[in-house]
């Protein structure tokens, strides 16, 4: 009998697993803009990025890795292109299960390989310096494991040792490079004062003959003789190693700067291109010096438009521009790639690639500003997506609304608009193509955080659209066409229902929650909550009132402390086997599932889970959990704050690569239809 007991009990906790998994796995999406097929639709956006090149897959070719800086929080997302260019092809595709195996990483990260074993490792920001992981993958797959939990240096070389860690801004990017050419990594970072740069040799070599050990003693700490404030660099401002207090007057200083070293002249020192916090221009030292001793000579704000150089469009953007020198084209010469290292800027066109030219010398000239993003859905800020007719073909569109795009008239400001890729492939292979990034033109109506959720709330048969914003409203777009007829939004009611959620934005959904034949509204916030508005108007002429605003007790915070001031909780609900679910984004980018959800309306929901699928979709997750392909088993599209989306397909179950690989087990539920 108690054998029967723990077998039933069993049974029940496996079913149970199985209901709080969905049948899908990460999968691409045919995408067309501007007559060409995206190679990374479904990458999940990109903003405010470091960029790096190193080979992820072991083929030989040197891929692009991104650390995506999210938002304000000081974690962000890697993401992996695979290089599948030829020679001057700069031609990338994401992969999102070598991404998913790097470590989760802060502030910022720095991709190369210190121990000369062709693989890279991994620099990155912890407190109150600098960690770093090894890299400890054999053929394949990639994976890291810690090696330095922070690097210390000598900072009194020649004398007692005085071991501390060596200071790394959690808001810029150190320079890690081979400064004095002996074959290690060196670092110079801005000092904790922010006024001058320390450079830190590797003794490595000196000491051992190999690469691998990062032993760092201070050898000098105002190297190249400069300092930087005010978004320029004061020339011949050290003296004996000692800095002026009198030519720091009427400056602001501070340690938030990005450093890139290149040697542009090919004199075998390193010049450096120097980005700031509160600048958006990029300052270009030029190094007269030796690899010993660096003397920093001349500086210009308008870089690559040096003396002697083309004449292109300088390195400037908004906010807080970093730089990347590599070759991104596969022509063996590194060239320049520039990325905001801040929130508040430039959203969509903010990945510049400045081409190398040169011969003998470095030379670069402005190509694009799209670099990788090119090949993304990306609608800037925040993206939320809905799946909608919108032309009444039978087959589903995708129509996406955001926080918004950089506003370039109104400085540190945004514009939501709607963007419109129509369906123009088959039912069971859909395939997307952009009509308009600024569907109906709603970027007039000066809002921000337009959430959009559909249904037919006034039962004229055809499909209307209801649009959260960023203070707490409700708008109804009214389609006006008439059952089966492309859809007509003719008709814009601003906050025609007198809503006005506490705790903005608002995300809508529409449901019918108890089972009436109308459609009932419920409104996720910033508090992490679920607003329940029951339709008690007639079937023709919806009229919401609230019922709850703990809609299921639903809290869909993991960690009220890290993100405290901000939140976010996007409700999607569906039946299975006439059963309600209801599934949530959230702030830290998990999804939660829950059920138990009739007649217990103002109760406590079940909390399935709190990672479906072991998804972690960027942080303020949207998902829509709806039936793409036409095989009667739903899909999953959830947008993020990055902009970008991630498709997970029915079709592409168990093809992790990853678990395969390392034997974890994933138990889905046998497919079910949609009710």
């Amino acid at each position: 009998m108690c054998t029967r007991t723990k077998v039933i009990i069993l049974i029940n906790f496996l079913y149970e697993f199985c209901m709080a998994q969905l049948p899908v796995g990460f999968d691409t999406l045919s995408v067309i803009e501007n007559n060409k097929t995206l190679y990374s639709a479904t990458c999940g956006g990109l903003n405010y990025s470091n960029v790096f090149k190193g080979d992820v897959n072991a083929d030989g070719k040197q891929d692009v890795i991104v650390y995506d800086k999210i938002h304000f929080f000081n974690y962000g997302e890697v993401k992996c292109f695979l290089n599948f260019g030829n020679t001057n092809e700069s031609k990338y595709r994401y992969d999102y299960y070598i991404s998913k195996a790097f470590p989760k990483l802060y502030n910022w990260a720095i991709f190369k390989d210190f121990n000369n074993d062709g693989k890279i490792d991994i620099f990155t920001s912890t407190t109150g310096g600098i960690k770093v992981y090894l890299n400890t993958s054999g053929i394949y797959p990639v994976s890291f494991q810690l090696f330095k939990g922070i690097l210390y240096s000598n900072y009194n070389p020649g004398g007692s040792p005085v071991h501390a860690p060596i200071y790394a801004s959690s808001v810029g990017l150190p320079g890690i490079d081979d400064i004095d050419n002996d074959g290690d990594l060196d670092i110079i970072t801005f000092s904790s004062t922010g006024f001058s740069v320390e450079y830190h040799i590797n003794k490595s070599k000196e000491l051992y003959g190999h690469s691998d050990s990062l032993i760092f003693e201070l050898q000098d700490n105002c190297w190249g003789n400069f300092s930087e404030g005010n978004c320029s660099a004061t020339l011949n401002n050290c003296y004996n190693k000692i800095y002026l207090p009198d030519n720091f007057q009427n400056k602001v200083y501070h340690s938030g700067s990005c450093i890139t070293c290149i040697d542009i002249d090919k004199d075998n020192d390193k010049d450096i291109l120097l980005g700031d916090v509160s600048c958006n221009n990029i300052i270009f030292l030029y190094n007269t010096g030796t690899p010993s001793n660096a003397i920093i000579s001349d500086t210009t704000k308008l870089f690559p438009n040096y003396p002697g150089k083309n004449t292109t469009l300088p390195l400037t953007i908004k906010n807080f521009p970093c730089t990347y020198y590599n070759d991104f084209d596969n022509d063996g010469k590194n060239d320049i790639v520039v990325s905001p290292n801040l929130s508040g800027g430039e959203n969509h066109n903010c990945f510049l690639f400045y081409k190398n030219i040169g011969t003998t010398k470095d030379s670069f000239i402005f190509v694009k500003k799209n670099f990788l993003i090119e090949n993304t859905i990306d609608v800037g800020e925040g993206c939320y997506p809905l799946i909608i007719d919108i032309n009444q073909d039978g087959k589903k569109d995708l129509l996406i609304g955001n926080l918004g795009y950089y506003n370039t008239i109104v400085p540190n400001s945004n514009i939501s608009t709607l963007t419109y890729y129509q369906n123009i492939g088959t039912p069971a292979v859909p395939q997307y193509s952009l009509i308009s990034r600024d569907y109906l033109n709603l970027s007039s109506l000066n809002k921000l955080n337009l959430t959009p959720t559909a249904g037919d709330i006034d039962n004229d048969g055809d499909i209307d659209i209801l649009l959260g914003d960023s203070q707490g409203k409700i708008h109804w777009l009214e389609n006006t066409a008439g059952a089966g007829n492309p859809c007509n939004f003719g008709i814009i009611h601003q906050n025609v229902f007198g809503i006005n959620v506490s705790n903005p934005p608002a995300y809508p959904f529409l449901f019918d929650i108890n089972d009436d034949g109308k459609l009932d509204l419920i409104i996720g916030n910033k508090q992490n909550k679920i607003s329940y508005y029951q339709n008690n108007g007639t079937s023709s002429s919806p009229s919401f009132t609230l019922i709850t605003n703990n809609f299921g007790n639903v809290n869909t915070n993991a960690n009220p402390i890290y993100y405290a001031g901000d939140g976010g909780c996007v409700p999607f609900m569906y039946k299975e086997n006439n059963k309600k679910y209801l599934l949530c984004g959230t702030v830290n980018g998990n999804l939660y599932l829950y059920d138990q959800i009739e007649n217990n309306y103002t109760g406590n929901f079940r909390l399935l889970d709190t990672m479906v699928n072991n998804i972690q979709a960027g942080i303020k997750s949207a998902p829509q959990y709806i039936d793409l392909n036409g095989d009667g088993i739903r899909d999953l599209i959830v947008g993020n704050y990055s902009g970008g989306i991630y498709y997970f397909s029915s079709k592409a179950v168990n093809v992790d690569e990853y678990e395969n690989n390392t034997n974890n087990i994933s138990i889905f539920p046998n497919p079910v239809s949609n009710t």
